[in-house]
């Protein structure tokens, strides 16, 4: 029962004994920074870029990991099918990739004539949802 009246009065001490503060706002000067700093569409467009060079460079890793698996495989049947197994996957992959680029980026320039863009071939588009006062 002490311990509970000792942290009830602390807390209510230290409740009443904040100060206030006089919060400011922020200015950010972009040419202190020496860069500039990038918004929600530059971030998102970044993200699909890089997932797709991720993509491609798994595919290329596993293709390689096929390629090694099979060159090591000494002629035993069973090695060699997980080696063209693992080649084929890694075909399919990069065709994958490959096919939905393409398909982007023809959606991105004829189709939406980039007034509508996935981040591809040009930045994404993002509506302005809180617009200044």
């Amino acid at each position: 029962m002490g311990k509970l009246v000792t942290y009830t009065s602390n807390a209510i001490l230290f409740l009443f004994l904040s100060a206030p503060v006089y919060a400011q706002d922020i200015i950010i000067n972009e040419q202190d920074l020496n860069f500039k700093i990038p918004d929600l569409s530059t971030v998102l467009t970044f993200m699909v870029q890089f997932f797709f060079v991720v993509a491609g460079l798994f595919a290329l890793l596993y293709l390689l990991w096929g390629s090694f698996d099979w060159i090591i495989s000494g002629g035993d049947q069973t090695k060699v099918d997980n080696a063209r197994k693992k080649i084929q996957s890694a075909l399919v992959g990069t065709i994958i990739i490959v096919a939905s680029l393409s398909l982007i980026v023809t959606l991105e320039k004829l189709v939406f004539r980039e007034k509508i863009c996935f981040g591809v071939s040009c930045p994404i588009r993002v509506p302005a949802l809180l617009k200044d006062v």
